[in-house]
């Protein structure tokens, strides 16, 4: 069963890429939000890998098609960045450190998603809005399937085996030992980065003033389901960023006061909801300052001085925290576990691979300010933000590279923090309106209402 899944999800999102970017990435998506809940179920070998033919089945898809030249220039300054962190990682998979099957699989967790950073910088707005109406039917999905284990149990969906041992001790801390929600994902860490992955494309939708009627109301609902699921799945880091990101949306709002009061009541909803059951109020264990500053301590000073003074050059592809099926994990040689993903990246790629991957960043966030500061969007600056404060969450955990669609989803944003879009999209849009009165004209769109002049 998991083989034919793993062949029907490269097919149809192949054949979907092919067609369009939009529907190709929707239906990756689809099979990334569905991949957690179907992996524990099936419990076989191949059930590993069902996102992966969806990802494989994207990247081939869009080989094939036709693509527009002003698309590829949009990646001009970010291809050798790529080539170069794809390029490192494969020269070390190279080398006998490890059993080649695990170096193998550091390697897809190393290199296998960093495409969609060409993805996200090649969309075009129009694009990524189409996107967020797939996003959003998917965010209200995982959260009916939420809903349903707060109310029933995480047991009636996830049977107890090798890949839900983690689901069942992650707990909320409460007396009763309530476990934290994954909905459909493999972790409820997973659910939670997604659902905040998830926001900067949906505030981007809901902020376009052409979206009325059914699909602002799904964006809506689909933002409320995505903060709700933050805290279902009681996740601390998550929850910082989603407070990060609603202070930075709430400071970049500039639009009509009805869309203000919409934005405020949305903020005013959710926390009601969450101040009326405990278990959503994980978060509020930040305010224990002596466990926060004992967890930041142990992961981002300890464990990174262990990496760099033991493991200079690596400890070999997939041995520094990769997480390896239970099926090859017999094969490791010294393997560590460290809560640092720049540890992590030094275990496995060494000082250089460290340097390169700390370089990049670097020139992410300056690209993004400079991006941001001149298209003034409410998407991109939260997808700047977002990618910020991912990069810097990253040296208290791991995982920011090998989340399952969530990293699908960050990278897309880092693609999107480094293109130049010059045009405020939400306070304008151009389109050919039917029954121009010349061939060859359009006119201009403004908030529905189709005024005078035309364009060639």
């Amino acid at each position: 069963m998991s083989l034919v899944l793993c062949i029907l999800a490269f097919l149809v999102t192949g054949w979907l890429a092919r067609k369009s970017l939009v529907w190709g990435l929707a239906s990756m998506l689809a099979v990334g939000y569905a991949y957690g809940i179907l992996r524990a179920n099936l419990a076989e070998m191949m059930a590993h890998f069902i996102f992966d033919g969806a990802v494989i089945g994207l990247y081939l898809g869009r080989l094939l098609a036709l693509r527009r030249p002003d698309t590829i220039a949009n990646t001009v300054l970010v291809r050798p960045w790529l080539l170069a962190l794809i390029g490192w990682p494969v020269l070390l998979a190279l080398l006998p450190i490890q059993d080649p099957l695990v170096q193998l699989v550091g390697l897809r967790a190393n290199v296998f998603l960093l495409p969609m950073v060409l993805i996200g910088a090649q969309m075009l707005p129009s694009e990524r809005r189409q996107l967020a109406l797939h996003v959003a039917v998917l965010n209200v999905v995982a959260f009916g399937f939420a809903l349903a284990e707060f109310a029933l149990g995480v047991e009636l969906f996830y049977p107890r085996n090798n890949v839900t041992e983690l689901i069942f001790r992650s707990d909320v801390g409460d007396a009763a030992g309530s476990l934290r929600i994954p909905s459909i994902f493999t972790s409820s860490a997973a659910y939670g980065g997604v659902m905040v992955c998830s926001l900067p494309l949906l505030a981007e939708a809901w902020h376009v003033r052409s979206f009325i009627g059914v699909r602002r109301y799904m964006i809506v609902g689909a933002i409320v389901a995505a903060v709700l699921g933050v805290y279902m799945a009681a996740s601390r880091t998550t929850a910082v960023t989603l407070f990060i990101l609603f202070f930075v949306g709430t400071l970049s709002l500039r639009m009509r006061p009805s869309r203000i009061g919409v934005w405020l009541a949305i903020i005013a909803v959710t926390g009601w909801i969450v101040s009326t059951d405990p278990r959503l109020q994980r978060f509020t264990t930040l305010g224990d300052t002596d466990y926060v500053a004992r967890r930041i301590s142990g992961s981002v000073n300890e464990s990174f001085i262990v990496a760099l003074t033991d493991y200079p050059m690596g400890n070999g592809i997939g041995a520094g925290g990769t997480s390896i099926p239970y099926f090859l994990q017999d094969r490791l040689r010294e393997y560590l576990v460290i809560e640092n993903e720049y540890a992590r990246l030094q275990l496995e790629l060494g000082l250089p691979g460290l340097a390169l991957w700390l370089s990049f960043i670097v020139w992410i966030v300056a690209s993004g300010l400079r991006n941001t500061v001149a298209s003034k969007q409410l998407g991109q600056r939260l997808a700047l933000t977002l990618s910020i404060v991912g990069f810097l969450g990253a040296s208290t955990g791991t995982g920011l590279l090998a989340s399952i669609p969530g990293t699908a989803l960050f990278l897309m944003f880092v693609g999107w923090t480094v293109r130049e879009e010059r045009h405020d999209v939400p306070s304008r849009e151009v389109s050919i309106v039917p029954g121009s009165p010349t061939p060859g004209h359009a006119s201009i769109r403004q908030d529905g209402p189709v005024v005078g002049s035309s364009i060639s």
